[in-house]
């Protein structure tokens, strides 16, 4: 009895071998000082710029405003059903009208409207790190403390801040400097809205001087497929059968 393998039979052995990997949709570290990635909307506008190889926000803007940030989206990139936004985030300075113990920087998703999104920032006038959305939820409060009490404390210093969103899952993992807090099902609803997948996502200012740096977005349900050695393997050996049956006809 003889054995045959097609080009197409053994194309389907190696994608069934491959593994699925996340894939990085958005990656910026403004070396070129341009924010052309970014569309700006909300309060103060204008005060956007790209410098010194970072995004921030100048203190030249209307005080903060509990009821109203401002928002740079990631131009041609939505919120997926599994996502992670992430960055390098620093509060510079105080904020005027404020005294000294104000500062917001962060991250927003699955925005679709100035009143309708999901967020998550330092927030330093309470010393943690914190995620709640825009309509009908509740703050959902971190235990990643971060050892200040204001916004000049943290002047020049910047801290690796990332959440971690699946909707599939009903399930948000927030992270700040490695050490991580996730949340299940139970309170997933607290932070994030139940229509947010396709919506922007960026970063914020809230009438604050804010600086980003090295802002990425990676994208779970994209997949890669990268044949592993042992999928390679298979596939040499597979290779050489071919070629052997065709000999002996």
């Amino acid at each position: 009895m003889k054995t045959t393998m097609t080009l197409a039979g053994l194309l389907s052995a190696l994608a069934l071998a491959a593994p699925a990997e996340a894939a990085v949709v958005f990656q910026d570290n403004f070396a070129t000082n341009s924010m052309a990635n970014f569309s700006v909307s909300g309060q103060n506008t204008g005060t956007w710029a790209a410098a010194n190889g970072k995004l921030q926000s100048s203190l030249t803007q209307t005080n903060h405003n509990p009821s109203s940030p401002g928002f740079a989206a990631i131009n041609g990139v939505s919120t997926s059903q599994h996502f992670k936004i992430e960055g390098d985030v620093q509060v510079v300075g105080s904020t005027p009208g404020q005294g000294s113990d104000w500062g917001h920087v962060g991250f927003f998703w699955g925005m679709t409207g100035l009143n309708n999104y999901s967020i998550g920032y330092l927030r330093t006038h309470l010393d943690h790190v914190t995620a709640w959305k825009s309509t009908g939820g509740s703050e959902l409060i971190t235990a990643l403390g971060y050892g200040v009490t204001n916004s000049a404390d943290i002047n020049g210093t910047r801290y690796h801040l990332a959440y971690e969103v699946d909707y599939i899952n009903q399930q948000m993992t927030v992270s700040l400097d490695g050490v991580s807090q996730t949340f299940g099902p139970g309170v997933f609803d607290q932070a994030n809205l139940a229509s947010g997948v396709g919506g922007a996502l960026g970063v914020i200012s809230w009438g604050e001087h804010v600086s980003y740096d090295n802002v990425k977005v990676t994208d779970y349900t994209v997949t890669t497929n990268v044949p592993e050695p042992d999928a390679l393997a298979l596939v040499a050996l597979a290779l050489a059968g071919l070629a052997l049956s065709r000999r002996r006809a």
